[in-house]
């Protein structure tokens, strides 16, 4: 009997853990007048430390810079980025204001990516995982112009308890993916600025 008990519970679980509340955002109306369209995808904060830390943030701007740029946007290369953060410190360029971090990179949008909850637990093989993340969409001015919030827990026999760099990756790269993904939904693809006036423009 526990033979036949066991394997339908953890079925059970995995089936369950998929699931996760609609993404909450908000959108500026300031977003139409600002007009982001180069953009800078600022280092992952985090609220709690976590062992997946580095890996798990890796995993989220890299993601977050590749769906920007599929949604039409321009980005900053993340090393001018990083340069940037390496020469000031870390903790006290992210204190910096907004404006400055946007001038230094010539951008007129800023990204960031915050993790307010990162679950990860075992039994007897079985692993699950939750997420709380928010992203942010600043302009070159500091003002907010796009946030969204998403939770999402997910269930898998194959996760490890202690997994090295590379599991982590291979663990984890998926349920980012879904989770990125969804977050994005709710950010208007990128408007292309018109940098000249065409001749029908210019008449009255």
């Amino acid at each position: 009997m526990t033979r036949k008990i066991l394997p339908v519970f953890f079925i059970m679980l995995l089936l369950a853990g998929c699931g996760g509340p609609a993404v909450d955002y908000t959108l500026s109306d300031q977003y139409r007048l600002a007009r982001p369209y180069t953009v800078a995808v600022l280092p992952v904060e985090w609220a709690t430390e976590a062992p997946e830390e580095k890996d798990v943030s890796h995993l989220f701007r890299i993601m977050s810079y590749e769906r920007l740029g599929a949604m039409g946007y321009r980005l900053v290369p993340l090393e001018a980025v990083d340069a940037l953060y390496l020469k000031g410190g870390l903790k006290a360029t992210a204190a910096r204001p907004k404006p400055e971090i946007a001038g230094e990179l010539g951008a007129d949008g800023l990204v960031i990516v915050r993790v307010n909850g990162w679950d990860k637990g075992t039994l007897a093989g079985y692993a699950s995982l939750g997420m709380e993340a928010e992203l942010a969409m600043y302009s070159m001015k500091g003002e907010q112009l796009w946030s969204a919030g998403y939770k999402t827990s997910e269930s898998d026999l194959s996760l490890d308890a202690e997994p090295n760099e590379l599991a982590v990756v291979k663990a984890y790269e998926p349920r980012v993916q879904r989770f990125v993904d969804a977050i994005f939904t709710t950010l208007p693809q990128a408007e292309t600025p018109r940098s000249e006036k065409t001749f029908f423009d210019w008449l009255p």
